[in-house]
């Protein structure tokens, strides 16, 4: 079988203490070496990862953003500069098992229905257990990890996903094109639950390819901004990101509902931020809520400029309200939520 040939995107900002792993395992990778590329593409870092990058040229592709693009930005320009018939998503701080690739792309063409493939995240520190296989979104229009903390042995067969895990993602590039791809507007967060929508709603499906394995050190770039700068962005844009992909995606009718659901659950979430005393994340979780209510002329016609088909499909992928609350109420409330 002739391998198709495809582009491994790395986004890369203030990536120097694991960059070189990363690319360190691309290179061991059991894939025809004519038959991918690896394109980093650096948001503006400053550290040394640049320099890092630098000594893998010109095996790898590399391109300077001149600054900050955000997670979907940065990951766009890797795809506007892809060669590939198939792109992967690929974060950093990861490194990738030899046969990381070939399964992927073995099991996105096994069916044409399939949309996109997430691989099995593992985290790097305790191999044993697993980060994520991809995500859900649920009807309260909170989302998360499936399967973190879970043995690694687990999820073995084919599973069906609402959205594919931006660490590590396959996608044929003339369908994520298709779909408008990353929203460049998102920065940071929720790009995933986002195409994975739209995936759905357009009639392809969404899965976990289970021996497509990935080690994950976890949001490092992030991280290193420090504890109060990673809880800023993650409650702003997460709220923020979240209510805009509904009010992106949703039938009409399903606004309805979803954009009220989508208040209450949030605004709960500030309340029990503002009890146990996590106030910078109540304080940017309401700036997350608030901030589509003031730029709403701007984010309707987002919605009415958008291309891609509303058909109401991806609700029956959603999470239902008992299976949310039961996640809730589970030890994983405190990683997703609080």
């Amino acid at each position: 079988m002739v391998l198709p040939f495809v582009s491994v995107v790395v986004l890369n900002y203030n990536g120097e203490r694991f960059i070189k792993d990363c690319l360190e395992s691309l290179k061991n990778i059991d894939y025809d070496n004519d038959r991918f590329e690896v394109i980093v593409v650096d948001n503006a870092s400053t550290d040394k990862s640049v320099e890092v990058i630098k000594k893998y040229t010109p095996w790898a592709k590399f391109i300077e953003t001149g600054k900050n693009l955000g997670y979907a930005g940065g990951n766009n320009v890797g795809v506007e500069n892809a060669k590939g018939e198939y792109l992967v998503i690929l974060n950093p701080d990861t490194e990738v098992d030899k046969n990381w690739l070939k399964e992927l792309v073995k099991h996105i063409i096994s069916d044409s229905g399939i949309g996109a493939c997430s691989s099995k995240v593992l985290y790097y520190a305790d191999k044993s257990k697993i980060n994520t296989i991809g995500g859900f979104w649920s009807v309260l229009g909170v989302s998360g990890s499936i399967g973190e903390m879970d043995s690694q042995d687990k999820y073995d067969d084919t599973v069906y996903t609402f959205y594919p895990t931006g660490c590590s993602m396959i996608m044929k590039k003339e369908l994520y094109l298709s779909l408008g791809k990353f929203d460049d507007d998102y920065f940071l967060y929720c790009e995933d639950p986002d195409i994975g929508w739209r995936i759905w709603d357009n009639g392809y499906k969404v899965c976990l390819a289970p021996k497509s394995i990935v080690y994950h050190l976890g949001s490092a770039a992030l991280k290193g901004l420090g504890k109060k700068s990673y809880s800023n962005l993650f409650y702003f844009y997460n709220t923020r990101n979240g209510l805009l992909t509904i009010i992106k995606n949703a039938t009409t009718m399903d606004l309805l509902w979803m954009v009220p659901l989508y208040f209450v659950s949030w605004s709960t979430l500030a309340f029990l931020f503002l009890i146990r005393g996590k106030f910078i994340a109540a304080k940017s979780t309401i700036k997350g809520l608030i901030w589509p209510v003031s730029n709403l002329p701007w984010v309707i016609k987002k919605r009415y400029t958008a291309n891609y088909k509303r058909t109401g499909k991806s609700k029956y992928m959603m999470t239902g309200f008992i299976d949310t609350l039961k996640i809730f109420f589970k030890s994983k409330f405190g990683k997703h939520f609080l």
